[in-house]
């Protein structure tokens, strides 16, 4: 990459962050600004997420950042997650991790293929269909070729599922030609924080 990147950060949330998510998030800011990378960052706290998301790219492109890292306020990363993916030098890169309701299935999703799995056998990026927002590093340009709305509840009528709004933003990529890539690599350290009950 010969232009220096300037990365803003963008968190969308319900108000409330792990902690374990904030102790990340200070190591990799403070990593990154180490390799001498320009930072910024932008919050959004609120229930309603692709209103979240949408101005977060709003903030973004204020700000003129070259890639948008987004990060979730439930996973867990290593201090250099955002160097690692910068050096991909691609529109859509990310971590694949577990569902937090759903753990046997993974975000990564490909057309024919179903979802797709991280596991100790897989290495280096996979193109798929479609992932989720949870540790993602995109380009401007990824949402100047979708029309808006980028994020939105959706529902197929034939099945009755609905779609979330990270999927929503993925379908109209796929649609548009974007290709988007896992690390595998990464995502063998990334983790998604679930609650558990406990009691006899």
């Amino acid at each position: 990459m010969t232009d220096q990147p300037r990365v803003c950060v963008l968190i969308p949330s319900g108000g409330q962050w792990e902690a374990n998510f904030g102790y990340d998030l200070a190591r990799c800011m403070a990593y990154t600004a180490s390799a001498g990378i320009t930072l910024n960052i932008s919050l959004v706290c609120g229930s309603m997420l692709p209103q979240n998301r949408t101005m977060l790219v709003d903030k973004g492109r204020e700000l003129g950042a070259t890639h948008y890292m987004w990060f979730d306020d439930d996973m867990r990363f290593p201090k250099d997650t955002i160097l690692r993916l910068l050096e991909h030098d691609k529109e859509i890169v990310c971590a694949n991790y577990r569902w937090r309701n759903s753990p046997e299935k993974w975000v990564s999703y490909t057309k024919g293929k179903g979802y797709r799995p991280t596991t100790k056998n897989t290495k280096g990026l996979e193109k798929v269909t479609s992932i989720g927002f949870g540790v993602l590093l995109t380009k401007p340009s990824a949402f100047e070729k979708i029309e808006q709305p980028w994020f939105a509840i959706g529902c197929n009528e034939k099945t009755g599922e609905f779609l979330d709004e990270g999927s929503f933003c993925c379908l109209k990529w796929y649609q548009a030609g974007v290709e988007i890539y896992v690390d595998h690599d990464l995502s063998k350290e990334v983790k998604h924080i679930s609650m558990k009950e406990l009691g006899l």
